[in-house]
Parts: C-alpha cells; sequence; structure tokens
C-alpha cells in the first residue's frame, strides 16, 4: 500500500514538473514567432522552425508518456525496457527543445543584424556609385571645355595668317597643348572636304576622317563626345569632336577631333579614390547589340577591358547595370563568387559605372557581433545539458537491473544453442526478432569467414548477395509456421564471395522471444552437378537431333546448316561452324556453314590448313592434323593470339575443332564455341566427337548416294 501511495505521489510530481516544462517553452516559442514577424526575410521563419519543432515534440511525446504510463502490461521486463526507454527520449528531447530555442533565438538575432547590415551597405554602395559616376561627369566636363577652348584658339587663327602659317601655328598649339597632359593621345583638324589640315600625335587612316565628319553633322554643329576603340581592342579613347564656324557665315569650316586616353588618369582616380571596403571595385559598362561591354575592367581582375558578356548571364553585375539601370542589386562575378553591385548612368556618354563587392561583406560583420551571444548560448546549451545528464545518471540503477537480466537471458540462449548445434556439420545461425544474429556455430564461421565479435554485428541480411536480399522478407515471415520453411537462395562470404545455400528455417522461443534458428547448407556442389547434367543432356539431345538430321538431309549443305543450327539452338553452345579445306597450293578454307551471333566468320579469309601463318588456331590445325583440338581458355592461349580480340569481344571464351573424315582423307573441321571456360570435359568430348562422327558419316552417304545416282541410266 505505501509503496503504491509513492509511486501515484512520484507520479503526480513528474507530471507537474513536465507541465512547468512545457509551459515554459510554449512561452519562450510564442517570443520566437513573434520576434520572427518583425523580420521581412522569409528564411526567418525557417530560425524560429527549431524552437517550435523541438518543443512541440517534446510536448506531444510527453502527453504520451503521461497518460500511457497505466496503460504498460505484460512481462515486467517488456515493460521495464519500454519505460526506461522513454524515459531516456523524454530527457533528450527536453534537452533538444531547449538547444532548438537556443538556437531560433540566436539566428534570428543574427538575421536582424544581417539585414540592418545589408542595408546600410547596399545605400552606401548606392552612394559611392553616384559620387563615381559624378567624377566622370566632372572629369568629361574639364576635357569637353579643354577641347571647346583648342577650337576656339584655332577659329581666332584662321584670319591672321596664311594657310601655311596657320597649319604651322596649329600644329605648335597641338604639340604644347599635348605636352601639358599625356592622356591627350593626338589631335586632329579636319577640312569638311576630308582634307587633313593640322595634326599631332598619330595621323588619322582615311576610313577614320569621315565617322569623324558625320558625328559633328549628326551633332547639329554641336560638340560631340564619342567612344572611338584603340588598335588594341583593350584599348579605349574618347574622342571629343568640335566643329570650328565661320562667325560671319556660321559654316563649318573645319572640325577639331580630341583624341584622350581616360586610362591614363580617369581610371586610376576612380580606382585610387577610397572605398568602404577593401573588397570592393569600380568598372565602368555600356551596351553593344546583345552583350554589355567592360569599358574599364575592376583592377586585379581575370577579365579585361573590352570584353563582351552577354546579356542572357543576367547576374552579372555589368549586365544588370545595362538592363536595370540605376540600382543596388545581387549577383555572381566571373568566376562564380556572389557579389552585390550598385550601378549608376552617367551623363554625355551611354557608360554606367558599377561598384560591386564581395556579398560575404553582408554577412562577416553580423557573425562577429554574434560570437559573444554565440558563447552565452552555448554555455547555457552546456550547462543544461550537465542538468540533464545528472537527471539520466539516476535512470542507471534501472539499466544496470536490465542489463543482468539481458544477460541471464543470453546465458540461457547461448546454453541451449551449444547444446544443439554446436557439433553440426552445416551452418546454424540463431538469429533475434529483429535479424540481428545471436549465435553461431564453428561451421558457419568457417564457411563465411567471420570471427565470433565480427558475426554478431551482423543481421541476416549481410549476409545475402545483394540479388537475394529482396525474398529476404517474404522467406522470413515462412518460418512463423509450425513445420517452418525450406528454401534455397544465395550467400555472401567476409571476402564478397557468393555461394548458393539450402537454408532450414524454424522459429525458437527463448525465455517468451521469438528466435529464428536456420540450418545453412552450402549446394556448391550439388548446383555444379546440375548444371553438368543439363549440359550433358543439352548435348545429348543436341546428337539426337543430328542422328534425325542425318535421314532428313538430301545435300551436304543441308546438312552442315541443320547440324549448326541444333549444336547452337538446342545444345546450348554460342557459336557453331563447319570449316572445309580446299585443295589448292595455299591450302586455304572456306566457311560451309555457320550459325552464331556475328558474321564474322564468314568474311574471315585468313584461316589455312597448312603449316604457314594462320594455321596454327583450332581449326588449321585440326584438319591438318586429324585429330581434335582444344582451346579450353581463350585469354590465356598464345594459339590464338590474332583472333583474340575478336572472340574474348562475341563472349567466347572455350572452343573446340572436330575434323571431318570421308574416305580416309580429312575435308574439313566442326568447330564449336562455348561462353564459357573449360567448357569441353571428357564426358562431353566423347559426345562431341561422335557427333563429328554422324556428320562424318553423313557426308559420306550423301557423296556415295549422288556416286550411285549419276551411274544410273
Amino acid at each position: 500500500m505505501i509503496a503504491t501511495k509513492i509511486r501515484a505521489l512520484a507520479s503526480r510530481i513528474s507530471f507537474w514538473f513536465y507541465a512547468l516544462a512545457v509551459t515554459l517553452f510554449l512561452m519562450l516559442g510564442v517570443y520566437t514567432f513573434r520576434a520572427a514577424e518583425t523580420l521581412t526575410s522569409v528564411d526567418t521563419f525557417l530560425w524560429a522552425l527549431p524552437s517550435g519543432a523541438t518543443g512541440l515534440i517534446f510536448a506531444l511525446y510527453g502527453l504520451h508518456v503521461v497518460y500511457s504510463r497505466s496503460r504498460l502490461q505484460g512481462d515486467p521486463d517488456a515493460v521495464d525496457r519500454i519505460r526506461l526507454r522513454r524515459q531516456s527520449r523524454l530527457v533528450l528531447l527536453a534537452f533538444l527543445a531547449f538547444a532548438g530555442s537556443a538556437i531560433s533565438v540566436g539566428g534570428l538575432y543574427l538575421r536582424e543584424i544581417t539585414e540592418t547590415i545589408r542595408d546600410q551597405r547596399f545605400a552606401q554602395a548606392s552612394t559611392i556609385a553616384g559620387l563615381k559616376a559624378q567624377q566622370v561627369e566632372k572629369w568629361l566636363f574639364e576635357r569637353s571645355v579643354e577641347a571647346e577652348t583648342a577650337a576656339a584658339s584655332i577659329a581666332s587663327l584662321q584670319g591672321q595668317a596664311s594657310d601655311s602659317d596657320r597649319a604651322q601655328m596649329t600644329e605648335l598649339l597641338f604639340a604644347e597643348w599635348r605636352a601639358r597632359n599625356p592622356e591627350r593621345r593626338s589631335a586632329w583638324l579636319l577640312a569638311p572636304d576630308r582634307r587633313v589640315l593640322a595634326f599631332a600625335g598619330r595621323a588619322p587612316e582615311p576610313e577614320e576622317i569621315e565617322p569623324t565628319l558625320a558625328a559633328v553633322r549628326e551633332s547639329g554643329g554641336a560638340m560631340r563626345i564619342v567612344e572611338m576603340p584603340g588598335r588594341n581592342p583593350a584599348t579605349l579613347r574618347l574622342a571629343f569632336i568640335v566643329p570650328i564656324l565661320d562667325p560671319a557665315t556660321k559654316q563649318m569650316r573645319a572640325v577639331l577631333s580630341v583624341r584622350v586616353d581616360p586610362a591614363l588618369t580617369l581610371f586610376k582616380q576612380l580606382d585610387e579614390t577610397s572605398s568602404a571596403s577593401p573588397g570592393e571595385a569600380v568598372m565602368l559598362v555600356r551596351r553593344e547589340g546583345d552583350d554589355a561591354v567592360l569599358v574599364k575592367a575592376p583592377p586585379e581582375a581575370p577579365v579585361k577591358a573590352g570584353q563582351h558578356i552577354s546579356l542572357k548571364d543576367k547576374d552579372r553585375p555589368a549586365v544588370q547595370a545595362v538592363l536595370q539601370g540605376n540600382g543596388v542589386r545581387e549577383g555572381v562575378d566571373t568566376i562564380g563568387t556572389p557579389v552585390f553591385s550598385a550601378s549608376h548612368a552617367i551623363e554625355g556618354l551611354p557608360w554606367f559605372v558599377v561598384v560591386r563587392a564581395p556579398r560575404a561583406e553582408l554577412s562577416e560583420p553580423a557573425w562577429q557581433s554574434m560570437s559573444s551571444m554565440g558563447l552565452h548560448i552555448a554555455g547555457s546549451v552546456v550547462v543544461a545539458g550537465l542538468m540533464l545528464f545528472v537527471l539520466w545518471a539516476t535512470q542507471r540503477a534501472d539499466m544496470a537491473s536490465l542489463k543482468a537480466r539481458h544477460l541471464e537471458e543470453r546465458a540461457a540462449i547461448a546454453k541451449h544453442f551449444e547444446q544443439m548445434v554446436q557439433g553440426a556439420r552445416d551452418s546454424v545461425i540463431l538469429a533475434d526478432p529483429a535479424g540481428r544474429i545471436v549465435e553461431v556455430n564453428p561451421a558457419a564461421m568457417a564457411a563465411y569467414g567471420y570471427s565470433p565479435e565480427e558475426i554478431r554485428k551482423l543481421t541476416v541480411r549481410d549476409l545475402r548477395a545483394d540479388a537475394a536480399r529482396k525474398d529476404l522478407e517474404a522467406q522470413w515471415k515462412l518460418s512463423d509456421s509450425v513445420k517452418g520453411a525450406v528454401y534455397e537462395t544465395t550467400h555472401q562470404r567476409k571476402d564478397g564471395s557468393t555461394f548458393p545455400v539450402e537454408v532450414s528455417n524454424n522459429a525458437v522461443v527463448v525465455n517468451d522471444r521469438t528466435y529464428r534458428q536456420a540450418y545453412v547448407r552450402d549446394i556448391t556442389q550439388r548446383k555444379a552437378l546440375e548444371t553438368e547434367l543439363h549440359r550433358i543432356a543439352r548435348v545429348q539431345e543436341a546428337l539426337q537431333a543430328a542422328n534425325s538430321l542425318l535421314l532428313r538431309a538430301k545435300t551436304e549443305d543441308d546438312l552442315y546448316s541443320g547440324m549448326c543450327d541444333a549444336i547452337v539452338k538446342i545444345g546450348g553452345y554460342r557459336m557453331a561452324i563447319v570449316v572445309m579445306a580446299n585443295d589448292d597450293v595455299a591450302q586455304t578454307t572456306r566457311v560451309a556453314a555457320f550459325v552464331g551471333p556475328y558474321g564474322g566468320p564468314m568474311q574471315r579469309r585468313d584461316v589455312t590448313w597448312g603449316s604457314g601463318e594462320g594455321s596454327e588456331g583450332v581449326v588449321g590445325t585440326a584438319i591438318r592434323t586429324g585429330r581434335v583440338q582444344v582451346n579450353q581458355n581463350i585469354a590465356v592461349n598464345t594459339r590464338v593470339a590474332r583472333w583474340r580480340e575478336e572472340m574474348l569481344g562475341e563472349g567466347v571464351q572455350s572452343y573446340i575443332g572436330l575434323p571431318l573424315h570421308v574416305d580416309g582423307r580429312v575435308i574439313g573441321a566442326l568447330t564449336i564455341y562455348s561462353e564459357m571456360p573449360y567448357a569441353f570435359d571428357a564426358a562431353e568430348l566423347r559426345f562431341l566427337t561422335q557427333l563429328a562422327d554422324d556428320v562424318s558419316y553423313g557426308v559420306s552417304a550423301l557423296r556415295a548416294h549422288k556416286v550411285s545416282s549419276a551411274a544410273l541410266p
């Protein structure tokens, strides 16, 4: 009575402690999901899932344990094992629920910090892109002013000197102007009729004059800035084209084209300007047809200026800039590294400034901020784990008692097994209800090649060959019957080799538990004998068919073809061929009949029956010597080296050459091919020799009948 009251009191206390734990987890879960609602990204809810999922599983399983405690009935040992497993699972789930809640809180905090930093860096990148664009526009404005100033100076010379003097003065002006700024690569003064009035630096090519004049005409007399490719595709020149007008008539008297290299100052200024991060890079891009073209590539990048990028690569920052214009977006760089970029259009040119930085910069500061909080969370989890470990340690007494009962059970099983099967010649295996191997006899260890410790770690499935495992469940259930089950299957040894077995499986009850006791017999020799008998039976059947053919054949060709057909289709061989010896100087052969999966032998002309090359094989030797020739293993026989690869490729492993004797001489050979090495044993050789003798007799009879028929009037 007192023990019953104590157990009831312990149950109530454990229930209220469980209810308190569930309440705390629910409160923490509500806080976590409310915190997730304040964030905008979808994956923030994934951070909330560890807390919700582990807390829910803990609550549901705890309810199951509490309300099913009084319903456990049956064997006391089984009930104790069930209770112990449930308590261990409940402790583990409590720890996982706490750890999941800690992970959710830390993850949501990390996500919030990451999004804040992301927004700040996007705004910063957009500002930098705008400043870089202003820097480019300022540079363009300054060069435009310089070009217009030079044009005004040249215009003032038009009415003050002769043509030759004006040309000299202009070239002097050009030389002085270029010397002051190295980025001014060349200057041309062109007449409307395509004449070159003066130049400094590289002289204009004839094909460059008309596009320059056309640019002025299209601008309606205003200055134009035109992008001109250099001789090197990676070299860029900007042409500042200014028309020089007659003050009186307003007609165009000349055109000034100044070519400037922006890489000397502008591009360096863009790269040297301080950036928000060491990984940030600046590039200039423009659109050309269906491509984005790099006007300026990032320093130390694998891509170079002038490289084209297809607009189909919409994750590339350059493509995003020319397609979407100003803005900040995420993508990947040339080598596939995730990046974010900001782009800004440039006034006066169809260019975009793109500021690119690694996407890792968005998360690294957050992880650094999270390190201290992570230490606190990890410490809390460790403390909770230690507390739960103390709780788990109180169950060790029950576990020790349960283990003692298991040892007693195992001792009873071992004694029973040892008395019955230790001396058996067949393999005997005892498996528990789950299929785990409990005991085996010495014959089983010898048959499978495992030590006692190794084989007790396996299941009955592990002893089966891969192809035979699909039948295990059905055959396992058959042993539940009173008479047990007897079936054949294939097992495998430790070294991976397989062998056929006959299994006699019965159910054995030990200490109220149902085990399976299997007697396993190796039937390799029996299967080999069955195979040999089946093969001999097929040869005999082919021999009977051949004898019947002797009575029906009207011609030698009918006899040869029928024999080959019977050998392959009835005898089960790979191929059969009848080769006849030609009575010529070269001692060649011809194919009289062939049945098989490929037609190679029908086209072969390199087999002879003399003593030269091509006669060393089985066919030539059988015709030349008049004796049966056998090649039991083509893969290692050097006599067939010239035909080995062809025959192995067609599945031939061995073959036999049987000479055909007619009127005391050899007229040819019957050759039979097999898919197995060493296929022709003594018994089969006798049957096949008899078959060749029958063919020889049939040929003799057909020839005699032909002679006698010809002699009749």
